[in-house]
């Protein structure tokens, strides 16, 4: 079975006040808030034309991730559009929660809701865009030491974490994470990245993923075929 393993929704609706949006949640206006210096790079799409989208390019099911919010009360909002497409389509959508740590007991209570009604893991853990992490590798090196048997999704390629792995007590600490390709052409020549990373980690730990329905990747266009042909 194809599975993407990462993909986001946000509502045709939105389009309406993007402004609005950008204002309430600046992370994620970035990517979709057209201004002078910036410009959209989201796709948009109904729940219908996604799984239509899916038959096209015979994708069993994908992973639906959520945004980064800044305010609790917006990750509630943005886990019940989820919670709400895993019910229409439990055979063909996985999500995961998005939660602020920063609100303490209401996150927990939050991951716990999610989890009860049928969401499986926890992302996208994001941070200020446009372009990449200004977290170290190291602190995310870190995390994964502490918690050595938790299993994770790095996005992105992980940052290029993987390259590390070349190194033998990094590739142990390193055996439960995974790599997914969304967003891949923007960071990576493709030819190059997909010649070199077999050679440094198990191919096993490459999760196929579109980033759909991200448009920058594919000259405007958005879809999953674009990123399965790459």
């Amino acid at each position: 079975m194809r599975i993407d393993s990462h993909v986001h929704y946000t509502p045709p609706s939105m389009r309406e006040d993007l402004a609005s949006y950008g204002e309430i949640e600046p992370y994620w206006g970035l990517l979709v808030t057209p201004d002078p210096f910036n410009y959209t790079v989201q796709g948009w799409a109904t729940p219908e034309q996604r799984i239509a989208d899916m038959d096209q390019v015979g994708l069993g099911k994908k992973i639906l991730l959520g945004e980064a919010q800044t305010r609790h009360e917006n990750c509630f909002e943005r886990n019940n559009i989820d919670l709400e497409l895993i019910r229409r389509w439990p055979e063909r959508v996985i999500a995961f929660a998005v939660v602020q740590p920063l609100a303490g007991e209401k996150a927990i209570d939050e991951l716990k809701r999610c989890v009860d009604g049928g969401m499986l893991g926890l992302g996208e853990m994001s941070h200020f865009y446009l372009g990449k992490s200004i977290i170290p590798l190291r602190h995310y090196n870190r995390l994964i030491c502490r918690y050595p048997e938790m299993k994770l999704i790095m996005a992105h390629w992980g940052g290029g974490i993987f390259f590390y792995e070349v190194m033998p007590e990094v590739k142990r600490s390193l055996k439960n994470v995974y790599y997914d390709t969304a967003g891949g052409p923007l960071l990576f020549p493709t030819r190059a990245i997909f010649n070199t990373a077999p050679q440094l980690i198990d191919h096993r730990k490459i999760l196929y993923s579109s980033d759909y329905p991200l448009t920058s990747c594919w000259k405007n266009e958005f879809g999953f075929f674009p990123a399965i042909e790459e």
